[in-house]
């Protein structure tokens, strides 16, 4: 790997596309939500979901 890549951390800013790609295929782009404070659970929960989700399919 480039030192300038190794540097910036090219690799690992693909990774985290793809996690964000993957997410809002799963879940949509919005949230259901409308005050601020459910839509913070509401993530909170889709994230867990999606862990939970990524751990048992890694396994």
């Amino acid at each position: 790997m480039p030192y300038w890549k190794a540097k910036i951390g090219y690799r690992r800013r693909w990774v985290v596309e793809g996690v964000f790609s993957i997410f809002k295929r799963v879940f949509g782009e919005h949230a259901m939500a409308l005050k601020q404070e459910n839509i913070v659970q509401e993530i909170y929960l889709k994230v867990a979901l999606y862990n939970k989700w990524r751990d048992e399919s890694l396994s």
